[in-house]
């Protein structure tokens, strides 16, 4: 995909990233929010593009023989934290987390406008 927008895909470490850009060895990245947020790329650089093609999924996947084996109090914690309620879960968090950077883009943009005379 990306060689068909004239670009030349590197591979980076995530945490190398925001210091890559800053030195000019990568014009940009693939980063979902909350990764972009730990590793300090919006440090760096003033342009967002949201494709609609890209998903974040977590996952943990485990032999069943292997969980049934547990303890029953670590069997507790992951079944207490993973499955659809979790899932729900961590699905509100995320989409509070994003309207939240929206309304902060939002924020910044008309305060941009705004001193900028428009």
């Amino acid at each position: 995909m990306l060689r068909e927008l004239d670009a030349v895909p590197l591979q980076v470490p995530q945490g190398n990233v925001s210091d890559s850009m800053s030195k000019g060895v990568i014009d940009g990245a693939i980063f979902n929010y909350e990764a972009a947020e730990s590793f300090g790329v919006g440090t760096v650089t003033r342009h967002v593009l949201e494709p609609s093609f890209i998903t974040g999924t977590l996952i943990l996947a485990m032999n069943k023989a292997r969980h049934d084996g547990l303890a029953p109090d670590l069997r507790a914690i992951i079944d207490e934290t993973c499955g659809p309620i979790a899932a729900e879960k961590a699905g509100r968090a995320l989409r509070c987390g994003r309207n939240a950077r929206a309304e902060r883009h939002a924020g910044r943009r008309r305060a941009h406008q705004h001193a900028a005379g428009r």
